[in-house]
């Protein structure tokens, strides 16, 4: 295996631009790596702002993830968010 680690530089006149342009790029770049059968995975864990992807990586187990945790914190106290559940 291997791992890939993006460094995002663009220019653009606002901040607004800017993070749009960053997300976008993200996007793309997830996206590809799905398509091309590659895992979403870092040492320091998924993280908020790509858990969305982490359900399109597990095909389709994000139901049986979000039923799990509800079993297992009813009240969802217990890391709220995380991996998107």
């Amino acid at each position: 295996g291997c791992s890939i680690y993006f460094s995002i530089a663009a220019s653009a006149k606002t901040l607004e631009e800017r993070l749009k342009t960053y997300d976008a790029l993200w996007k793309d770049a997830l996206e590809a790596c799905l398509k091309a059968g590659g895992a979403l995975s870092h040492h320091h864990g998924i993280g908020l702002l790509k858990a969305k992807w982490l359900e399109l990586e597990q095909g389709g187990a994000g139901p049986m993830h979000k039923a799990l945790k509800r079993a297992i914190d009813p009240q969802g106290i217990m890391n709220p968010g995380k991996l998107g559940i």
